[in-house]
């Protein structure tokens, strides 16, 4: 049996109409011809797939730190900085110049990088020299393109 509801939500004046479908316990929003979401309409827990798939997931302690990498990567600054570091080693001048933003706001990401452990730094005499910690980062940031310019 389908079951349709219409649902009217006023946003700034404009009048947007929903039309929510129930069709075999699931329950969808449909704008037009498009599915936006499915929900389950019943609460019904699979306890032995829960079981299974909370044995593999990570502890809460990792989910955090993981959570922490992505957000430090989530600066376009900061990206853009690792993005230079893929293609070679740079100094902080040389970053400045490529990223386009001043010798001290450049240190101060590069800080934050390094406490995250995705850049590290080597000196040269007077120089400071930044590169990528490992391929992790690497494989990381062409996984994220990848994705991105994957055909939907």
């Amino acid at each position: 049996m389908i079951i349709r509801k219409k649902i009217r939500i006023v946003i700034n004046s404009c009048v947007l109409t929903f039309v929510l479908l129930y069709l075999n316990n699931y329950s969808s929003v449909i704008i037009g011809s498009r599915i936006i979401s499915t929900i389950c309409s019943v609460n019904a827990i699979d306890q032995e797939t829960v079981t299974r798939v909370a044995l593999r997931m990570s502890d809460i302690n990792q989910t955090i730190l993981t959570a922490e990498l992505f957000k430090v990567l989530s600066d376009p600054t900061r990206l853009r900085i690792v993005q230079a570091l893929l293609i070679e080693e740079l100094c902080v001048c040389d970053i400045s110049a490529l990223i386009n933003i001043s010798i001290s706001a450049i240190s101060h990401q590069l800080r934050l990088l390094r406490s995250m452990k995705i850049v590290k730094n080597r000196k040269q005499g007077k120089m400071v020299y930044y590169s990528l910690t490992d391929e992790h980062i690497r494989k990381l940031i062409n996984i994220a393109d990848e994705h991105i310019h994957e055909e939907r």
